[in-house]
């Protein structure tokens, strides 16, 4: 247990001081719902139409969990070319 305890603290960064993230941050439609607090439905539609960025294993949705951070990163900064 000390060693999944110690799993993110341990984490290497990149050169901009980012953490890399391993395969293992690896999510399913189940959880990307969850963690996006959207229905499950509505996870599908937007992975379907290339919205959420995800790919199929066996027909089955996955998600890496750090480009579902980007994606939310992106979604949440303001749009400069956004008209009123």
């Amino acid at each position: 247990m000390q060693e999944s305890a110690n799993f993110h603290r341990n984490l290497k960064k990149d050169d901009f001081g980012k953490e890399l993230h391993m395969a293992t941050d690896i999510m399913t439609i189940d959880e990307v719902a969850d963690y996006l607090r959207i229905n499950k439905k509505t996870a599908y539609r937007l992975a379907a139409d290339s919205k959420l960025p995800g790919f199929k294993v066996g027909g089955t949705w996955r998600f890496r969990r750090v480009d579902i951070e980007d994606w939310i990163e992106r979604e949440a900064s303001p749009k400069k070319d956004k008209k009123r």
